[in-house]
């Protein structure tokens, strides 16, 4: 699996898919980071992490878009299905692959609390849950868009779909709001990306939260791996 995953990091790079999502992310998060922070002498970190999400979803399925959908359009699927490994490690794979290149992009905005403290005083806990908070919705958010370019070749659909499941979760609880239909609204608000995000902003690590995602991604990565396997064995 080690292979596969240094091949699939190299692929974001050499496609420039992992050079345009970094630029995007670093040159939205700097702009929310200066104008909400820097320049309205805010020193309330939560400021920064309660808009980076709403950014995440919209360039999120650009990491993913590709994963499934680019290697069923170019052919080379048939050759993957080849190799000596499961279809279990073929997704473990592209998802760690795309989460790294979350993570580089993330990893530079460490320095904004930094920043911030050289003027005032940051919240650790604030700060760590927010971090903690950003990652577990990414790796959801990375897990749907994966499962959903498993289902289609064409990296447009694949973006176009991802973005639109991700906008419905992060609206869920505002959706539910509107809906009289017995025990819906109830399982929206427990779906809402933002309801289970909101608290690790607050510095609040709920651990039903934390299962909440992980225990999401891995079923999606599960699902995705029988899809792979189905195709694979077709």
């Amino acid at each position: 699996m080690k292979a596969l995953y240094q091949k699939e990091l190299q692929q974001y790079f050499t496609s420039m898919t992992g050079y345009i999502y970094l630029a995007i992310f670093l040159g939205i998060s700097g702009i929310i980071f200066t104008t909400g922070n820097l320049l309205s002498n805010n020193g309330d970190i939560k400021v920064f992490f309660s808009s980076l999400f709403s950014v995440l979803i919209f360039i999120l399925p650009i990491l993913t878009m590709r994963l499934f959908s680019e290697e069923k359009k170019l052919k080379t699927l048939q050759l993957l299905y080849t190799m000596p490994v499961s279809a279990a490690e073929i997704v473990l794979a592209k998802f760690f692959a795309a989460l790294t290149i979350f993570a580089l992009g993330i990893l530079v905005t460490t320095v904004y609390p930094l920043i911030l403290s050289l003027f005032g005083t940051v919240e650790l806990l604030v700060t760590l849950g927010s971090y903690c908070g950003i990652a577990l919705l990414a790796s959801l958010a990375i897990a749907i868009g994966l499962t959903v370019s498993v289902m289609t070749e064409n990296q447009i659909v694949a973006a176009a779909v991802s973005y639109s499941i991700l906008l419905v979760l992060w609206l869920a609880d505002s959706i539910s709001s509107f809906l009289s239909v017995p025990l819906l609204p109830q399982l929206l608000k427990a779906l809402s990306l933002r309801q289970n995000f909101s608290e690790f902003t607050l510095g609040i690590f709920n651990p039903a939260r934390v299962i909440f995602f992980i225990s999401c991604s891995a079923y999606l990565l599960y699902v995705s791996s029988l899809m792979v396997e189905h195709r694979r064995g077709a």
